[in-house]
């Protein structure tokens, strides 16, 4: 992952500090010449920094202090460079080039386990990860998860960019399947799934258990599981697909991560070939509705995955706009998501050539080329869906 220009300096900053204490010793010694000079370039550095940073900004102030530091501290020892006490001015047309390829949102897709950042969820995450991993009052877990909520609310990506890597980080013997979404043959393709991770010709619960080494635990991940009851339409299947699932937690080794949303839970509950899932889900409170993100996690949403590759939004007021527009519209996140793809493909170009590299930057301007975060979303997204098709459709629309 990139490192921000930001993060750079303060790592380097560091560094320098770490040398600087250890050369006070013989403040005349060749070894404190050398590291007074390097303190020198990166205190140019930092002010050239300035350029990027909007006045009042956290970052400024941040950097602004650090020049202060050390600007006073070199001083003390005879070392005075007043003229690098300021950092230079904002300049609002300059950036560093950042390659279109470093996009650090997941865009309308769940998040998975790829490698960016995925924020906002932390408590939640952990919270869950607890439930079925176990905690200090319940080590061992418990044998299922199912989260919850409505379409657009973020489960899937909790689940697959949160919970499951924080249980295969704690539990790395963990024999884990593949997601599994149920379609319209959810028992076979659940069979098909085990028998490709256990090397099986036949599947059923009986050889999943001889397959298994003893004490080994089977963590399986079923997406939308909605569609056991809105793509399914044969009971056997549904009836088999539930008792596989519920006999092998009832031999203690499965553990199971599900998503649903909510509107089909009253179907789930009242259907008489689910009703071992169902009994399977709901116990030792096991379902989790995942609630809607406050501004704070919102805010985080936006900066997190911004700040790991060194993306600005100038102004800073941007972020708060996007934040409170989300939180107050109905599919809030996924408008959000497909908002800051937007304005990443429209992010200003060196020197303002047409052809020239993008840059580190969202501005005012494209900003403001999407009026509000529901009204200009809706044309673009409506193309955006209406060049989509078959399992690309089916999985923006979690």
């Amino acid at each position: 992952m990139a490192t921000s220009p930001l993060t750079a300096l303060a790592d380097q900053g560091n560094r320098l500090e770490a040398r600087f204490k250890q050369q006070l010793v013989d403040t005349r010694s060749a070894d404190f010449s050398a590291v007074v000079a390097d303190l020198r370039a990166w205190l140019d550095d930092c002010v050239a920094q300035g350029r990027f940073l909007p006045p009042g900004s956290t970052d400024r102030r941040a950097l602004q202090g650090q020049v202060d530091y050390w600007t006073s501290r070199l001083r003390q020892v005879g070392q005075a460079f007043d003229e690098l006490d300021r950092l230079a001015p904002f300049d609002p047309q300059a950036g560093h080039v950042l390659a279109d390829e470093l996009f650090p949102y997941h865009g309308l897709l769940a998040a998975t386990a790829t490698g960016k950042v995925f924020a906002g969820r932390d408590e939640q995450i952990q919270e869950y990860a607890d439930h079925i991993g176990g905690d200090d009052k319940h080590p061992d877990g418990h044998a299922a998860l199912l989260i919850q909520s409505e379409s657009g609310g973020g489960k899937s990506s909790v689940a697959m960019a949160g919970v499951l890597p924080e249980l295969q980080r704690r539990h790395p013997d963990w024999r884990v399947l593949p997601r599994v979404t149920p379609g319209t043959q959810p028992a076979d393709t659940l069979r098909e799934a085990l028998g490709a991770l256990l090397a099986l010709a036949e599947v059923d619960a009986r050889s999943v258990l001889a397959a298994l080494r003893p004490g080994e635990t089977l963590l399986v991940y079923i997406d939308q599981l909605e569609e056991l009851l809105t793509m399914c339409t044969d009971v056997h299947q549904q009836e088999a697909f539930s008792d596989l699932l519920a006999t092998l937690a009832d031999a203690g080794v499965l553990r199971l991560v599900a998503t649903m949303r909510v509107d089909h839970y009253e179907r789930l509950a009242h259907s008489s070939a689910c009703h071992r899932l169902y009994a399977l889900l709901t116990r030792d409170g096991s379902v989790k509705t995942l609630p809607p993100m406050s501004l704070a996690q919102i805010r985080s949403v936006i900066l997190r995955p911004a700040d790991a590759i060194g993306l600005r939004f100038v102004p800073a007021a941007i972020v708060e706009t996007l934040a409170s527009e989300t939180a107050n519209a109905p599919s809030g996140l996924p408008l959000l998501q497909f908002a800051l793809q937007r304005l990443w493909d429209e992010r200003p170009r060196l020197g303002g050539l047409p052809d020239g590299p993008r840059l580190d930057m969202t501005t005012e301007a494209s900003f403001k080329a999407l009026p509000t975060l529901s009204t200009a979303l809706g044309t673009v997204a409506d193309r955006y869906f209406g060049e989509m098709e078959g399992q690309g459709l089916v999985d923006a629309c979690r």
